[in-house]
């Protein structure tokens, strides 16, 4: 009875593995995301592009969503999607959209499936950021999203940000910025920046932090948001995380040899600058911190050496004038015999 469980078990485990593995996907959506600018009454048309790189074919079927942050999110940036007939904060896009064709479609291996579709501003049209996505999914993936409040898809979802021009509100605050530590006994640091949106627009706040020692020469220059241009969206914060290091090594090297490759010491500033908005009406923020390294082991042996060093020159410096005071008394006493 036993075996008969543990092997109903096995075949059970391996049917699931087998679903999971036929269910991840290998889809491609190009372009993950749109970033567009419009004003009220333009109607823009573009094209999203499927693949399907699984060895066999899949049945898709394209819908229209909303998403705005994630509440409480300030790394990852995943989006919350919510029904497209669903208001929530007034910058919804998803009803704005039109897809050419919203039938369910098969699509082959290798094979690449264009989705047009056409995004109609009204004239009415509030300004300031809007968002929406095009969402591909199985015909399975449809049905649970059909009343269903929140998802997390941004795998298969094409994301798409529109500015509409008007009266907007570009609004970016540095809420803090600071070193996880104020005193470090070695390289890394490490830096938060916390960045809040209190505007209508959707932002890329980018920049740097200029690290400078107490004699104020500058040995660091550290970017911020400068390959990843990841978007604050109104009424939410986002984190950007940075580390100061000179060189990366594995946590088994000694804490000694960690000092002495990853060495500073003193009192430094870090003075963070980031820039936002239009390339015409950039906007500057800023802010500093300050914090110490001082690398003990490594102040400890030069101590340690030092005084060794004191005690042999005190030692040789002992044993000169000795020898320089036996000469003298020899001659002295040669010269009175």
């Amino acid at each position: 009875m036993l075996k008969k469980t543990l092997l109903t078990a096995l075949f059970a485990t391996i049917a699931v593995f087998g679903v999971a593995a036929r269910s991840a996907r290998a889809m491609t959506i190009s372009p993950p995301d749109f970033n567009l600018t419009a004003s009220p009454g333009d109607v823009i048309e573009d094209v999203l592009h499927v693949y399907n790189e699984d060895p066999y074919a899949i049945t898709l079927k394209p819908s229209l969503l909303n998403f705005t942050f994630r509440p409480g999110d300030e790394t990852t940036g995943s989006p919350e999607f919510y029904p497209a007939g669903e208001s929530r904060n007034g910058h919804e896009l998803a009803e704005w959209i039109t897809l050419k064709d919203d039938a369910p479609f098969t699509i082959s291996p290798g094979e690449r499936v264009n989705i047009p579709f056409t995004l109609a501003i009204p004239l009415d049209a509030q300004p300031g950021g809007h968002f929406g996505a095009i969402h591909v999914g199985t015909l399975q993936e449809e049905q649970q999203l059909e009343g269903a409040k929140v998802g997390v898809l941004a795998a298969t979802s094409a994301l798409i940000f529109v500015r509409v021009n008007g009266e907007t509100r570009d609004d970016l605050a540095i809420e803090s910025f600071f070193s996880s530590s104020r005193y470090y006994a070695r390289l890394p640091a490490d830096f938060t920046i916390r960045v809040s949106n209190g505007g209508t627009t959707h932002l890329i706040p980018v920049g740097n932090i200029f690290i400078t020692d107490a004699f104020g020469r500058q040995v660091a220059s550290l970017e911020v948001n400068g390959d990843d241009k990841r978007r604050v969206l109104p009424g939410a914060t986002r984190r950007f995380e940075k580390t100061w290091v000179k060189k990366n090594l594995p946590k088994s090297v000694p804490e000694y040899v960690q000092q002495w490759q990853n060495f500073a010491f003193g009192r430094y500033s870090a003075a963070l600058v980031m820039n936002y908005g239009d390339s015409g009406e950039q906007k500057l923020l800023s802010a500093t911190t300050t914090f110490w390294v001082v690398p003990w082991m490594v102040i400890a042996s030069i101590l340690v050496g030092l005084i060794v060093l004191a005690l042999l020159l005190r030692l040789l410096l002992n044993r000169y004038e000795r020898r320089v005071i036996s000469r003298y008394e020899s001659r002295k006493r040669q010269g009175t015999s």
